[in-house]
C-alpha cells in the first residue's frame, strides 16, 4: 500500500509547543509571558515581557515579536 501522506510544515504564528518541567509536550497560546536573560536593545534583563507572536527566522531560529520588534527566543524564559 502507497503512502499518500505529504510532509508539511506547518508554523502558528500565535502560538508554541514546549516541554513542560514534568516532561509533557504543551502547546501555549500568544500572548504569554517570558523573563528576558540577557539585556538587549530596550529590554531589561529579569523583566518579564509579553511574546505577541512567534516567527522564525532565516536560519530556522525561533523569534519572540515583542511590541512589534523580534528578538531571539533564546534570550528568554518563557514564564509559567
Amino acid at each position: 500500500m502507497e503512502d499518500n501522506f505529504a510532509a508539511k510544515i506547518v508554523i502558528d504564528p500565535f502560538s508554541l509547543l514546549v516541554v513542560n518541567s514534568q516532561g509533557e509536550l504543551k502547546r501555549i497560546y500568544c500572548p504569554f509571558l517570558a523573563r528576558c536573560m540577557i539585556p538587549i536593545n530596550n529590554l531589561f534583563q529579569y523583566e518579564a515581557y509579553v511574546i505577541d507572536m512567534v516567527k522564525t527566522g532565516t536560519s530556522e531560529d525561533i523569534i519572540f515579536i515583542i511590541q512589534g520588534k523580534p528578538y531571539l527566543h533564546s534570550y528568554f524564559n518563557i514564564l509559567p
